[in-house]
């Protein structure tokens, strides 16, 4: 029994001990509940002065390629993953009809060139020959009408010299042959001027005739007109021919990266069939929907702390640079009107983009997940 009494002195020790570990565990459960409660107020603090979105996306430039004009697909130069530069050929269409078609009215307007040339000439020598004939008649009507000035005078010459011998002749002062002469004189004379004004006559006629003649040249001006037209309406097909002809090779409209391609070798695609998906990795943002509650406290130009679902490491800063006008349930497909009355009231999401600088390696791709804290304070 001796050995199992404890004294006072053998007890103080253990007492001591006991109490250290009290304090111990009390300064811990304190020391834990301090740390809890500057979390907590930290979390508070940050929710106080920052607005969260945790279903953000990256968003980039996206180009859906497609084809402007049916046919054979011959090559698909590019797949999935690789690079390409703007005018990098994506796809090769059959172009053998294209060519033909093209060669065709390439024909047809060396033709219509030739026709055009022929009638320029045409019109040229037509101009020379219908311009000198024109200007000898006009001589010659000059001419005639020079000689019936001529007759007109010598037909009132004749007539007065008649006159005056008849009066000689009544007087028996000029004999009878004389008369009958000056009779004859006049006589011719009156002829004479008949001819003059005939020739005159024919001469005028004449120029008529060749003034008609140069109504040839507006006849051959109207068919210049309509050869340019046909001109102008095969070139204006060939450029469209041209075009489809160019068509046929579908080059990548911006500098990126291939997504995904739609179409193989040995199919045939149609007017606007999807061929492949590109994007831009160098033009990157981040989308988020924002609640309605919270749009108040957002301006243009404001900060965000964003954080990669993929990359928890990455530490990135955005900027505020767009904010929504409606909201997302204004786009909804079929937007629902509550025609009954039972009404369920959720809150809406406003759209808005930050924009951010790719990371070095093109880290950030579209439609990873990312959250935004966007300071507000």
């Amino acid at each position: 029994m001796a050995n199992v009494v404890n004294t006072p002195a053998e007890q103080a020790p253990s007492v001591q001990v006991v109490g250290g570990r009290s304090w111990t565990r009390r300064a811990a459960i304190g020391l834990v509940g301090v740390i809890a409660l500057l979390g907590a107020a930290a979390w508070l603090l940050q929710r106080y002065t920052h607005v969260y979105v945790s279903d953000a996306r990256v968003g980039a430039t996206m180009v859906s390629v497609a084809s402007r004009v049916p046919g054979w697909v011959e090559a698909v130069p590019i797949s999935a993953n690789d690079p390409v530069r703007t005018g990098d050929p994506v796809l090769y269409i059959d172009q053998r009809d294209a060519r033909l078609r093209l060669s065709e009215l390439d024909a047809r307007l060396k033709g219509l060139e030739a026709e055009l040339e022929r009638q320029r000439q045409q019109l040229q020598l037509t101009d020379r020959l219908s311009a000198s004939r024109l200007d000898a008649v006009q001589s010659q009507s000059d001419a005639a009408q020079a000689r019936l000035h001529t007759a007109e005078t010598n037909l009132r010459f004749a007539e007065n010299e008649l006159q005056r011998a008849r009066s000689l002749h009544d007087q028996q002062l000029l004999a009878e042959h004389e008369l009958d002469a000056k009779r004859t004189a006049a006589a011719n004379a009156r002829q004479g001027l008949l001819g003059a004004q005939a020739d005159l006559a024919t001469a005028r006629a004449a120029v008529v005739e060749a003034e008609a003649s140069r109504t040839q040249l507006v006849q051959i001006r109207q068919q210049i007109v309509q050869t340019q037209q046909r001109q102008a309406e095969t070139e204006a097909a060939r450029a469209r021919q041209k075009n489809d002809l160019e068509d046929r090779v579908i080059r990548s409209p911006i500098n990126g990266i291939v997504d995904e391609t739609f179409i193989n070798a040995g199919e045939f695609i149609g007017t606007g069939q999807r061929i492949a998906l590109l994007h831009d990795p160098e033009s990157v943002w981040i989308d988020a929907n924002v609640k309605e509650t919270d749009i108040r406290h957002l301006a243009l130009g404001q900060r965000a702390q964003i954080r990669v679902d993929a990359y928890p490491d990455l530490d990135l800063t955005g900027t505020l640079v767009r904010i929504g006008q409606s909201t997302t349930g204004e786009f909804a497909l079929l937007p629902n009107a509550n025609p009954s009355g039972n009404f369920t009231k959720i809150t809406q999401r406003i759209p808005v983009r930050f924009a951010i600088n790719q990371v070095e390696g093109q880290l950030l791709r579209p439609g990873m997940m990312v959250e935004v804290a966007i300071e507000i304070r």
